[in-house]
């Protein structure tokens, strides 16, 4: 089904690869585009961009949140069940990746709800307006935001499994006791799931793996510096 996405802005005229966990290729399926002509600077007082998108309109919304662009709200127009998706509460069906990584970064608010008589050719399903408002000060608390999108591409990858096993699938560097310690730093039991962790535990708990491996990372260098300098006396 086809999305509409109005956003305001600054958009990059720059044909580069669109990098993304969605991972939308564009017309040619090769992640690049080769218009010519494209705005490099648009007043952010005016909606910037009004565009349909046949097919999966998730992956351009998702990648747009995840970029530095000064964009101030998103307003969109998608699947009703993706609406559902995009704001779930964590125990429910709907709660997945998407839902924590807009969260994480947004305000997302369900504005409307279309019937497909409101729409031409009609589709099969309903649709919903939705409001996408940036918050900086979640957005600041993420920190590496690369690491916390592979971090949260994993985690659902396997919803029925243990967490705890899927972290330790995701991270070998750690010891499952130091997965265990990690867990219990956020109150979470061995047994927990990732759809039962709520937004901001989920970036408490990235955060926290984030530093343990840096640190091992680090531990790791400074033996093979140490060993090195024994070899050489």
């Amino acid at each position: 089904m086809a999305g509409v996405l109005f956003a305001t802005g600054v958009l990059s005229a720059v044909a580069e690869p669109v990098r993304g966990w969605l991972a939308w290729r564009g017309p040619e399926q090769s992640g690049m585009s080769r218009e010519t002509g494209l705005p490099d600077h648009i007043d952010p007082a005016q909606p910037l961009w009004r565009a349909e998108f046949p097919g999966q309109s998730t992956p351009v919304i998702a990648n747009l949140a995840a970029t530095d662009l000064p964009w101030t709200r998103m307003v969109v127009t998608i699947q009703y069940e993706v609406a559902l998706r995009m704001q779930a509460e964590p125990r429910s069906e709907a709660y997945g990746a998407l839902s924590v990584w807009l969260q994480s970064q947004c305000h997302v608010e369900i504005l409307k709800k279309l019937g497909p008589t409101v729409f031409w050719p009609r589709p099969k399903v309903d649709s919903a307006v939705v409001l996408l408002t940036p918050d900086p000060e979640k957005r600041q608390a993420i920190g590496d935001r690369e690491f916390f999108h592979n971090y949260l591409r994993g985690a659902f990858n396997h919803r029925r499994k243990l967490f705890r096993s899927v972290l330790h699938g995701l991270y070998p560097a750690l010891s499952k006791p130091e997965i265990d310690d990690l867990l219990h730093g956020c109150g979470l039991v061995e047994s927990a799931r990732a759809e039962e962790l709520d937004v901001v535990t989920h970036v408490a708990l990235a955060a926290g793996l984030r530093k343990r491996l840096a640190e091992k990372q680090e531990l790791m260098r400074r033996g093979a510096e140490a060993a090195c300098d024994s070899v050489e006396s």
